[in-house]
């Protein structure tokens, strides 16, 4: 008898060894739970941060970029604008020329015929005498 009481206390031990085991292997996986989903909380906040913090890099360069290409695009188009005022300067340069040549042909005209008209007179005065 007294070796089935002591069976019997050993087993009750056992057992609440047992449940008490068990109760801790739940408490572990709901502290494993529980730190595994702050765990992904954090690297999810932590994901967010960096591509937050990429989103700005990135948008601050594109801004720089598009900063630097409106000033070519300025540069282009006053050099765009210096080449019209000399392709203008030159044609007026040009049109200046025409209209003086003409102007000098006229007075060659013009010339030859007083040379002529004295040629003709000094002929007729010559003939006279």
């Amino acid at each position: 008898m007294f070796a089935t009481i002591v069976c019997t206390v050993w087993i009750s031990r056992l057992m609440a060894k047992v449940a008490f085991l068990k109760e801790n292997e739940e408490k572990l996986k709901q502290d494993y739970d529980e730190k595994s989903r702050n765990l992904e909380k954090e690297a999810m906040v932590s994901a967010k941060e960096k591509l937050q913090r990429e989103y700005k890099e990135l948008d601050e360069e594109i801004r720089e970029r598009r900063n630097e290409i409106n000033k070519i695009e300025q540069k282009l188009a006053k050099r765009e604008d210096q080449v019209e005022e000399m392709a203008q300067r030159a044609v007026d340069k040009e049109l200046t020329l025409d209209r003086k040549s003409d102007e000098l042909v006229e007075k060659e005209d013009y010339l030859a015929e007083i040379v002529a008209k004295q040629i003709s007179e000094l002929e007729r005065i010559a003939h006279m005498s």
